[in-house]
């Protein structure tokens, strides 16, 4: 059995669709600067993305936010 008061979990995961920039940018600019968690963030889009996600968040809140490359592993701290 496993002993589920010792697990902690600091990872939070959101998706959305295109038109979901507006309201990730506003959810975001609620979250302290130190957000004691992991924030992974998955967004449709198209393919052909110049890939400005990151700063367009960015301007929104006070979290780091990053444009991540393959294999790149979570950052407490950051979207």
């Amino acid at each position: 059995m496993i002993n589920t008061e010792r697990i902690r979990r600091n990872i939070i995961t959101i998706g959305a669709s295109a038109g979901g920039v507006e309201a990730l940018g506003f959810l975001f600019s609620l979250l302290p600067r130190d957000v004691p968690a992991a924030i992974a963030m998955v967004l449709h889009r198209s393919p052909v993305s110049e890939g400005r996600l990151a700063r367009v968040l960015s301007r929104r809140t006070l979290v780091r936010v990053v444009e991540p490359v393959d294999g790149e592993p979570f950052e407490v701290g950051a979207i």
